[in-house]
C-alpha cells in the first residue's frame, strides 16, 4: 500500500481512436480509508468547502452503513457505522448500506440508506454533524400494505431534497418518490413505475433525470420529472444495453448525456435535450467499462470501469470535444478490478476516486493529461 503523499505514476495507456487526443494518467496521492474496517465504498461526493465524504458498507458481506468525511488532503474528519461491528441485531448481517450522501449547511450531512423495520424495510436519514456525532435519525416508511424499501438514492431539488427507491409488495411493486424540504423534513410521496433508483441528477429549473428500470420489465429509460415530481418526457434505452449511467455534470444543465454499455468492448454517451429528444450526438468509446461518468471543467467526459484482460482491470476513458477519445488501463493489472466512484477535485484535469486495492478502500486523486 503506498503511503498517503506518495507519487506515483503510471504511464501506461492504450490509445484506441485515431483522433491526436492524447492523455496519460497520474496517481497523485493514495489514502487508505479505515483499513481496520476494511469497508466497501458505494459512492464519494464532493462537498463545498473541499472535503469528500465517501459513503457505503462496513464489510464486503454482513455489514453495516458506514461513512466517512476526509478534508481536501484525506484526513479523516469522522467516520460512522450504524451499528456496532460484528454485532447481532438483525440489521448488519443484511449487508446493508448508505446509498447516497448529501452536503448541508454548517458542515452536516445526510446519510440515506435503508433499514430493516417490523414489517419489511424503510428508508433510513442520518444527520451527522462536522465533528461525526448524530442531529438526528429518521425512518421513512413508505405506508403501503406489504410494502418494503428495496433500495434508494438521495439527491437535492431546488431548496429540498427528493429521495428516489422502489418499493416492493403486492400485487406488484412500483417506483417511490419522496419530497424533503430544506431542513430534510418530509413534505409528500408519489408513487409510479417511472420512478426507481439507477441513477439520478437534478435538472436546470426544477426538474430531475433519472434512469428508470420500473415503467416495464425489460425496458430501461432515462425520464424527465418536473419540479412537482410529474413525468414530463421519457427515452428508452437501446434494449441489448446494459449498465446505464447518467453523465455527472459540472452544473445544472436542461438536458442530459447518458453512458450504456452495448458489449464488453462498446459503451456509448449520448446527448438528449430538455424534453428527451434525440440523441443529438452520441459518443462511441471501445473497451470501456462503466461504473460512473462524469463531465470535467474542460468540458471531457470521463467513463470509469474496467476492462476484461483474463480479470476485470481497472481503466478510465476519456472523450474531449471533439469526440477523439482514449482509454487508460491502469496499472499494474488485476490489483483493481474498477473504479467505483469518482467527482472532479476542484484541480484542472484531476479526480477524486475511490476503489478496492488488495481489499482496502482506497481515496486517490488523479490527474488525466
Amino acid at each position: 500500500m503506498k503511503c498517503p503523499g506518495s507519487i506515483t505514476i503510471l504511464l501506461a495507456a492504450l490509445l484506441l481512436s485515431s483522433s491526436a487526443l492524447a492523455a496519460h494518467l497520474v496517481i497523485n496521492r493514495e489514502v487508505p480509508l479505515s483499513p481496520r474496517h476494511h469497508p466497501e465504498p458505494y459512492l464519494i461526493t464532493q462537498v463545498s468547502n473541499g472535503a469528500f465524504i465517501i459513503a457505503g458498507s462496513s464489510a464486503p458481506g454482513p455489514g453495516y452503513p458506514w461513512a466517512v468525511r476526509v478534508d481536501s488532503n484525506g484526513k479523516i474528519l469522522w467516520e460512522y457505522v450504524d451499528g456496532p461491528i460484528g454485532g447481532v441485531d438483525g440489521y448488519g448481517p443484511l449487508g446493508e448500506r448508505f446509498y447516497g450522501a448529501i452536503d448541508l449547511p454548517d458542515q452536516q450531512t445526510l446519510l440515506c440508506g435503508v433499514k430493516p423495520a417490523n414489517r419489511g424495510r424503510v428508508a433510513l436519514l442520518i444527520r451527522i454533524r462536522g465533528d461525526g456525532s448524530v442531529v438526528d435519525k429518521r425512518q421513512v416508511d413508505p405506508g403501503r400494505p406489504d410494502g418494503t424499501v428495496s433500495f434508494i438514492g438521495c439527491s437535492r431539488w431546488g431548496a429540498g431534497f427528493a429521495i428516489i427507491g422502489t418499493v416492493s409488495g403486492r400485487p406488484k411493486g412500483t417506483g417511490w418518490l419522496v419530497k424533503l424540504d430544506a431542513k430534510t423534513d418530509f413534505v409528500w410521496q408519489k408513487f409510479a413505475d417511472y420512478y426507481s433508483y439507477g441513477d439520478v441528477v437534478e435538472a436546470l429549473h426544477g426538474g430531475l433525470f433519472l434512469i428508470s428500470g420500473s415503467n416495464h420489465p425489460d425496458v430501461t429509460s432515462v425520464v424527465k420529472l418536473d419540479s412537482a415530481g410529474e413525468l414530463v418526457a421519457s427515452h428508452a434505452l437501446p434494449a441489448d444495453s446494459s449498465d446505464w449511467e447518467i453523465v455527472h455534470p459540472v452544473g445544472l444543465r436542461s438536458g442530459v448525456r447518458v453512458a450504456y454499455m452495448l458489449s464488453q468492448t462498446r459503451t456509448d454517451i449520448v446527448e438528449f435535450d430538455d424534453q428527451l429528444r434525440g440523441p443529438e450526438r452520441t459518443w462511441r468509446l471501445h473497451d470501456a467499462g462503466l461504473k460512473a461518468a462524469l463531465e470535467m471543467t474542460d468540458g471531457s467526459i470521463v467513463i470509469l470501469g474496467s476492462q476484461w484482460h483474463n480479470a476485470a482491470t481497472a481503466s478510465i476513458a476519456v472523450t474531449d470535444r471533439n469526440g477523439g477519445s482514449q482509454n487508460i488501463l491502469l496499472q499494474p493489472a488485476y490489483t483493481s478490478p474498477w473504479f467505483i466512484a469518482a467527482v472532479p477535485s476542484g484541480n484542472p484535469n484531476e479526480l477524486v476516486t475511490v476503489r478496492q486495492v488488495n481489499g482496502v478502500a482506497t481515496l486517490a486523486w488523479i490527474s488525466i493529461r
